[in-house]
């Protein structure tokens, strides 16, 4: 269910009202997105190997490394500041696929 429709007593039509997801495998190709700071994004390039560490509760962390495929031409408005979205992608390994979730956070 997505957040923006709980507590509506009537949806519109058209409105999304769930997302699916397919199963992760192992070699499953990813995306992730970050949004690097205006400050820090002249280093960075398409074709640029990145890592990604996933922030949750575990003896040691998951770091994923892909590659950067997008980057976009103009900077999002935030309120710490502006910031561009960057699209990376990469596979998942199987001793990885466990501890893997849509929707995981980290830097």
């Amino acid at each position: 269910m997505l957040p923006d429709i709980l507590g509506m007593k009537k949806i519109p039509i058209g409105t999304p009202i769930a997302e699916i997801y397919p199963l992760l495998k192992a070699e499953t190709q990813v995306n992730l997105t970050s949004y690097i700071p205006s400050t820090q994004i002249s280093g960075m390039k398409v074709g640029q190997k990145v890592r990604f560490t996933v922030q949750q509760n575990l003896p040691k962390p998951e770091i994923l490394t892909g590659i950067i495929k997008q980057i976009d031409s103009a900077p999002t408005a935030f309120k710490e500041g502006n910031a561009y979205k960057v699209s990376a992608t990469t596979a998942i390994n199987a001793k990885d696929l466990p501890n893997i979730r849509y929707g995981l956070q980290g830097k």
